[in-house]
């Protein structure tokens, strides 16, 4: 702070009205010098509170775009995961598809084996019955004569 000669009450005639404006105007000389200086005090410091929330906006931008990597890798992860159950389920599907189609040849197959012993035995019964009715034929007509 500036300090006057007037400051000090050493004079013994001083103008009451004049010292009270020196002292004024010597405040006013201080207040202004104060000012200035806070002035640049809060200038300072609204810089660096705008540097540190460009530094927390640059955090915050790292820590989303490594949330979102992170994302992307689960993401990547799960269609994975997905697909390879996808996979085996095809694969037991198709097992057991192939399992039944291959059952259900196998019965046919039975079906097929007994339907041809059937056949076989009825064949064989007509041909016995036809050599039966064949012999009598002849007996009766060997008898006729």
């Amino acid at each position: 702070m500036n300090s006057t000669s007037l400051d000090n009450q050493s004079s013994g005639i001083q103008d009451g009205h004049l010292v009270r404006i020196v002292r004024l105007e010597t405040n006013m000389d201080n207040v202004t010098s104060i000012l200035a200086s806070l002035q640049r005090t809060e200038e300072t410091h609204h810089q660096e509170m705008l540097m540190r929330f460009d530094e927390l906006r640059d955090r915050i931008d790292d820590g989303r775009r490594e949330a979102q990597a992170r994302l992307e890798q689960a993401r990547q992860e799960a269609r994975i995961r997905l697909e390879q159950s996808e996979a085996r389920y095809d694969q037991a599907r198709q097992a057991a598809l192939v399992a039944r189609m291959d059952l259900h040849d196998q019965q046919a197959v039975m079906r097929d084996q007994n339907l041809t012993n059937r056949i076989d035995k009825l064949t064989f019964w007509m041909a016995g019955l036809m050599i039966t009715n064949v012999l009598t034929i002849a007996g009766l007509i060997l008898r006729k004569f």
